[in-house]
């Protein structure tokens, strides 16, 4: 939604970031995933690579926490693009926890950047839509 807004308002190209094998549906088992990646400080191997960086002065980098973390897919893309004498300009999502330690992730991967100051906002956590859900749920019985 945020990424999505950005792009309508600057007529900015749109890019998801996402893995190549893709993560689990389930929302536990995603979050296991997230935690080995953020653990194995590896790269994920990305879908795809933003062709044609070298003409973007200025990226936005919208990303959700994961354990207080960076998640692995954001991590990869910095690695993976180089994104010296640019403009980054952070917006994170996060559940619980705020930003953790994200944004000292994405200054150190993107030394030669411009990271401007992130757009931070608290969104519902999936786990506690899940767990209100079931509770409502054992309330009101089998209804079919």
């Amino acid at each position: 939604m945020l990424a999505g807004a950005l792009a309508r308002r600057y007529d900015a190209d749109l890019f998801e970031l996402r893995p190549r094998d893709p993560w689990p549906e389930d929302y536990e088992q995603m979050v296991t995933w997230a935690h080995e990646w953020r653990d194995s400080d590896g790269d994920v191997p990305l879908a795809e690579t933003l062709s044609g960086i070298d003409s973007y002065r200025t990226v936005f980098l919208g990303f959700p926490i994961w354990g207080n973390e960076l998640p692995a897919v954001a991590r990869s893309f910095l690695r993976s693009h180089d994104l010296s004498g640019k403009t980054v300009v952070p917006f994170i999502t996060y559940g619980s926890s705020g930003p953790g330690n994200s944004m000292e992730t994405v200054r150190a991967l993107a030394p030669n950047a411009r990271v401007l100051d992130p757009f931070v906002l608290q969104c519902d956590q999936e786990r506690s839509t899940l767990d209100s859900l079931e509770g409502w749920l054992g309330s009101v019985g089998e209804p079919l």
